[in-house]
Formats: C-alpha cells, sequence, structure tokens
C-alpha cells in the first residue's frame, strides 16, 4: 500500500518541472529583450536619424543647401554663402 502515497508527490513533481522551465525561459527571454535594448541604444549614439553614419553627416547640410539652390529657393550668392559658412 505504499505505492498509494507517491502520487500526489508525483504530480507535485511534475508542475515543479513546469514551473522551473517557465521561469527560466523566462529569465532567458527578459536577458534577450535587456540586450537587444542596450545594443539599439548604443547604434543610436552613433548613427543619424536616416541610419546613415555620424561620419558622413557634414556631407549632408551641404546636400541641403544644394537642393534648395536648385529649386531656387536661394540665390547663388546665399548658396555660396551659406556653403562657405558650412565648410567652415
Amino acid at each position: 500500500m505504499m505505492w498509494w502515497d507517491t502520487g500526489p508527490e508525483i504530480a507535485f513533481g511534475a508542475f515543479g518541472i513546469l514551473y522551473t522551465v517557465f521561469g527560466l525561459l523566462l529569465s532567458v527571454g527578459v536577458i534577450i529583450v535587456i540586450i537587444w535594448l542596450v545594443i539599439r541604444l548604443s547604434k543610436g549614439d552613433t548613427s543619424g536619424r536616416d541610419g546613415t553614419e555620424a561620419s558622413q553627416q557634414p556631407e549632408r547640410p551641404i546636400q541641403i543647401v544644394k537642393e534648395r539652390y536648385a529649386r531656387g529657393e536661394i540665390s547663388r550668392e546665399e548658396y555660396q554663402q551659406i556653403k562657405k559658412d558650412l565648410m567652415d
């Protein structure tokens, strides 16, 4: 009659294993999310809004001035002055 005593212990043991597996999966998931956030935030410091590298950023203002000049929004003198100011 001793085998009757093992029933509830086996069932509780199965739930214990499930809780352990769930806890491990949850812990791994949290760690992955933290690592992803750290990588994502660290990339944000070295790249621009459009994903270009920070070293390429000085070219962007010159490109904007060229586009404005091409559209006729600024005169040649304004274009040359702005370009000179940006290069300094």
